[in-house]
């Protein structure tokens, strides 16, 4: 009989002494035999993750476990030590099967359950000559922007594509050779700094629509590969990649495309590369 049906003849034919003492002993039961069904009686708490503990050691479920306590559990529960070796269980077990796709979206899920919790930052980007952060720079140029949504003045289109700590040049795409953060660190469709009229007033053209633009499109990030180091524009060597399997750089015979384990999985075209 299912658990719910048992809870209600008992709620119906039993005294109130006997419906509690009866309850009390149901539960434990189904935390014993690490019966989900249990979840009803125990709901979320430390009885439930003591009933979600026992399906993990009779079943090595952990999957089902994550699920539910990303989706149902308060903070305080997922910061529960049981808890974090399920999570950490899962998301290991989502690398080993390569799936890192639903590896990021089940990281987007746990971080949604407490927002003020944010991850440390793991991707910096540094300038090659004096070590110092080049994004955080970005970041602030962001947090200034004016009223439009525009950086500061025209002066900043300079800085951009050089470190702000020690002036030298930032590296250049690998296909398109122009500095990075230059042209394309803004929309593409519409000069950086050009301006047009509303009314009696000049403003950046394309904010006439109260529409916050974006610093940088996704096609002008910054990417480079892990192991020689080369990249350029993600847009420029994606296309780049499309047809190729080695890094477009003169002279370097990484292949790049080669190391990312999905690609692997399919048909890659290996063609010779071209000089730049």
């Amino acid at each position: 009989m299912a658990v719910e049906d048992r809870v209600a003849f008992a709620c119906m034919y039993l005294s109130d002494s006997k419906l509690s003492d009866y309850l009390e002993r149901l539960t434990l039961k189904l935390i014993e035999e690490g019966n989900l069904a249990g979840i009803l009686l125990t709901g979320t708490s430390k009885e439930g993750l003591d009933l979600l503990q026992r399906y993990v050691d009779l079943t090595g479920d952990v999957q089902s476990v994550s699920v539910l306590a990303v989706r149902a559990f308060s903070v305080e529960l997922i910061k529960d030590q049981k808890v974090l070796e399920w999570l950490e269980s899962y998301r290991s077990l989502l690398d080993g099967w390569r799936l890192w796709n639903q590896r990021a979206q089940f990281d987007v899920a746990l971080g949604a359950c407490n927002p003020a919790d944010k991850p440390p930052q793991q991707v910096f980007l540094s300038c090659n000559f004096c070590g110092k952060s080049v994004s955080m720079y970005m970041q602030g140029l962001s947090r200034s922007r004016g009223p439009f949504g525009r950086l500061g003045g025209t002066s900043n289109k300079h800085k951009i594509s050089s470190c702000p700590n020690c002036r030298k040049p930032l590296p250049r795409c690998a296909i398109c050779l122009i500095n990075m953060g230059t042209a394309s660190g803004f929309l593409a469709q519409q000069r950086p700094f050009s301006e047009e009229r509303i009314g009696d007033a000049l403003v950046p053209a394309g904010t006439s629509g109260n529409k916050e633009k974006k610093l940088s499109e996704f096609s002008s990030w910054f990417t480079w590969c892990q192991t020689c180091r080369h990249g350029g524009h993600a847009m420029h060597m994606a296309q780049w990649f499309k047809l190729h399997a080695e890094c477009p750089v003169t002279g370097c015979t990484c292949r790049c495309m080669l190391l990312d384990a999905v690609v692997r999985l399919g048909s890659v075209s290996i063609s010779g590369k071209n000089n730049i």
